[in-house]
């Protein structure tokens, strides 16, 4: 889904960060290795995070009911600027079923997202 969305924008400016959580039993920097083939976009940096900094740290920013952010999709402005915290991004989408329903993604929102900081 998400390689569907990035072919429907074409703006070079866009740039997407993917961190591979290690968040099911599963999750290890193999299989992240072998899932990036499914956003081989060139604006797309993959990264993996075995410690789940990353998703930690995201929990708090996003006010959810998750003890560690993942399956989400954070939308920032070119200005946004990452320190110890993250900053909180300007929209937001998941993939929890038990999360805010409203913010629930699918591809149609995640598009709507891309192209709303692209404007």
């Amino acid at each position: 889904m998400v390689q569907r969305v990035l072919e429907q924008v074409d703006d070079e400016s866009l740039h997407v960060a993917v961190v591979w959580i290690a968040a099911l039993r599963t999750d290890n920097l193999q299989a992240s290795l072998q899932s990036q083939r499914l956003i081989p976009d060139k604006r797309v940096r993959h990264y993996w995070d075995g410690a789940q900094a990353v998703g930690n740290a995201l929990a708090p920013v996003l006010e959810t009911n998750m003890a560690m952010a993942w399956d989400v999709y954070l939308a920032y402005g070119a200005d946004a600027v990452w320190s110890d915290t993250p900053p909180e991004p300007q929209n937001w989408l998941h993939q929890k079923g038990s999360e805010e329903p409203e913010r629930y993604m699918n591809e149609e929102k995640l598009l709507a997202m891309v192209r709303g900081i692209l404007d």
